[in-house]
């Protein structure tokens, strides 16, 4: 791949992000992370994997509400090392083995906007982001170990932090499963920011609410990933989660449990 060709692809998405920014996906890369997951055999320095998925979730964590989520997927890499795409971020290996890897990436926060649901018409709105964060995975046989933690530099400054862990395998030449779970924490700017309720935000029935720190949600999922063509694919995935800690209490969660479904198409160079 050109170099030249790179750069517009960088472009893209920068452009594919922005937007989708008013579709609020809040949890994008767990969304993409199958497509993501399986890769064939190519040559030379880069990789190239484009597609994109639909999802059908709720409209942000803890809404009682379901959207379609249209999420394009852009993911590059540079020799096994550097990396920009719109379900990881822009960043770099900086350790790397055979089965271990873990390095520095800047991530999106798209933040909410309260205008998108009728049960946070009083709250202010979230303004995006950018994250600052560390993550690391190891891989053991058909097993995969992954954590990361993030900062955001501006809007709430919280943090937050996951750990996870996924199975895969084939079912035949061309599919593969996949089932995995993972766990998230968050500091108290970002629960605030994001469950808690000020004085002036409030209104009959939704009541001044503070959030503390503490675990933020789990999920668990399953994905089915077809190449029906070399190098096409398609990716069936469903998943369901539990809004945990502080977060279920507040006025602004309407269900504690939701579930997610998507399907999506990719094509990898």
């Amino acid at each position: 791949m050109r170099l030249k060709g790179v750069l517009w692809v960088v472009v893209g998405i920068l452009c594919a992000g922005q937007a989708n920014a008013q579709t609020l996906p809040y949890d994008w890369e767990w969304w993409l992370d199958p497509m993501t997951s399986v890769r064939v055999q190519t040559s030379g320095d880069w990789r190239l994997n484009v597609g994109g998925s639909i999802a059908l979730a709720p409209d942000y964590l803890g809404s009682g509400d379901l959207e379609t989520f249209l999420l394009p997927l852009i993911d590059i890499e540079y020799r096994g090392t550097f990396f920009a795409s719109t379900a990881r971020g822009i960043g770099v290996h900086l350790l790397k083995s055979h089965n271990m890897r873990a390095g520095i990436r800047v991530t999106p926060d798209y933040g909410r906007d309260a205008d998108d649901n009728d049960n946070l018409r009083t709250l202010d709105d979230i303004d995006p982001t950018a994250e600052i964060g560390f993550y690391g995975e190891a891989l053991f046989g058909r097993w995969r170990w992954r954590a990361d933690i993030r900062k955001a530099v501006s809007s709430h400054e919280g943090l937050t932090a996951s750990a996870g862990v996924a199975y895969g395998a084939r079912m035949s030449n061309e599919s593969s499963f996949f089932l995995r779970t993972r766990i998230r924490y968050a500091d108290e700017d970002y629960m605030q920011a994001y469950f808690g309720v000020r004085s002036d935000e409030t209104r009959p029935g939704f009541g001044a609410y503070s959030a503390d720190a503490g675990f933020l949600d789990a999920n668990i999922g399953a994905s089915v990933v077809w190449h029906f063509l070399d190098r096409a694919y398609a990716s069936f995935d469903i998943s369901g989660g539990t809004v945990m800690g502080d977060a279920v209490d507040s006025p602004i969660t309407e269900e504690e449990y939701y579930a997610t479904a998507g399907i999506g198409l990719g094509y990898q160079f």
